[in-house]
């Protein structure tokens, strides 16, 4: 097996794609801080809201051999119901892409190759909330990922220097359902799509182990459970307010030796 050498452009991206990991941090720090603040601000309005969600990924590179390729999804998610049907809801996830390349012993491939894409995510959604009581709602909206970690995988040992072509940003657009349950829990499917390649060359990508292909888009199928934390102060009744109730008074009055009672 031929494996080629790292060149000089490969060690240059490498340099590019830790600065890069750098600034995404630190822009993902700062937003986490003041949109935490800006809500924190008008945490008591019923108009806004904070959750967290985690979840499950199924994905694949498009055109691959399907959603093979499992990861986890998770993070916090702030809310803001500007109308009684719609909200926004950006969010801030951890999310693991990639794609998957099973062994098949009965077909005598005994190769495995896993390619692990994993991403801070931003996904800027709207929600419509559908029926009287709101238990369902449909989002939609863009989302920008930003690659922090890559890593190919051959019989189950790692390999490195080989997936210096993804690009760093991944923008995708995503669908989802959401299902309302009680004391603030929610279920969650979500379906995400590149739009933009994250391969800048089509076809195949050969990384001196086997030949994969690899295509041009993430493709995500995700599974979340999600809980809204309830921050509204319960309401306390004035003193004013409070009707006590009172037998009545039995008065005695006395007419010479007779004694007669009124209420």
């Amino acid at each position: 097996m031929l494996v080629p050498k790292k060149s000089n452009m490969q060690n240059s991206k490498t340099k590019k794609y830790s600065i890069h990991g750098k600034r995404i941090l630190i822009f993902v720090s700062v937003f986490i801080v003041l949109f935490t603040y800006a809500s924190s601000q008008t945490i008591n309005s019923s108009r806004f809201s904070l959750s967290v969600r985690a979840g499950l990924n199924l994905s694949q590179i498009f055109g691959n051999r399907g959603f093979n390729h499992f990861g986890f999804s998770g993070g916090p998610q702030f809310g803001w119901q500007f109308s009684s049907r719609m909200s926004f809801n950006p969010e801030v996830l951890y999310n693991m892409k990639g794609a998957a390349k099973w062994a098949n012993v009965d077909m005598g491939d005994y190769e495995s190759v896993f390619l692990d894409l994993d991403y801070i995510e931003i996904p800027l959604l709207f929600n419509y909330y559908l029926g009287k009581r709101a238990k369902f709602s449909i989002e939609f909206g863009p989302s920008i990922g930003f690659l922090v970690r890559r890593q190919v995988y051959q019989n189950g040992y790692p390999v490195t220097g080989y997936t210096s072509q993804f690009n760093v940003y991944d923008i995708s657009l995503a669908a989802g359902v959401n299902y309302y349950m009680a004391k603030g829990f929610s279920l969650n499917f979500r379906f995400m799509n590149s739009i933009v390649p994250i391969v800048p060359t089509s076809g195949q990508s050969t990384w001196g182990l086997a030949t994969l292909s690899i295509g041009q888009l993430n493709s995500v199928m995700s599974f979340s459970l999600q809980y809204k934390f309830n921050f509204q102060k319960k309401e306390t009744v004035p003193n004013d307010s409070i009707k006590v109730k009172t037998k009545p008074v039995k008065i005695k009055k006395q007419k010479g030796n007779i004694i007669d009672e009124e209420e």
